[in-house]
């Protein structure tokens, strides 16, 4: 049997049930307010850190930043060097991208291998 109209969205039906009441004005502040309401409800829900455990994770967090910072500082500086050195002599340059991709390859083929 067929009804002839799509069957409406439960949203619809919800809004309809309900019915907005009201003019413009009421319905967006009381529509603000009930946000706000629900954002106060979520954030008592909140497990926050205590002193101690916020102390202890932002000491970790500027220690990794400061190991990755000097990483990768020191990978710009070395291809630096190295592509200064290249344009220079441009056998130095080729030799080392070789080397690089050799052990490059038989990385990827050691971690890929059947075993």
């Amino acid at each position: 049997m067929r009804k002839g109209r799509a069957t409406p969205s439960r949203r619809k039906r919800q809004a309809e049930a309900t019915g907005a009441s009201g003019n413009v004005l009421t319905r967006v502040s009381s529509g603000t307010v009930e946000y706000f309401q629900g954002v106060m409800a979520e954030l008592r829900k909140v497990h926050w850190p205590t002193r101690d455990e916020v102390q202890r994770l932002t000491v970790i967090v500027i220690v990794v930043v400061m190991a990755f910072a000097i990483v990768l500082g020191g990978l710009s500086f070395l291809f630096t060097e190295l592509f200064s050195f290249g344009f220079e002599d441009p056998i130095i340059l080729g030799v080392t991208l070789a080397v690089l991709l050799v052990l490059g390859f038989g990385y990827l083929a050691y971690t890929h291998r059947q075993e």
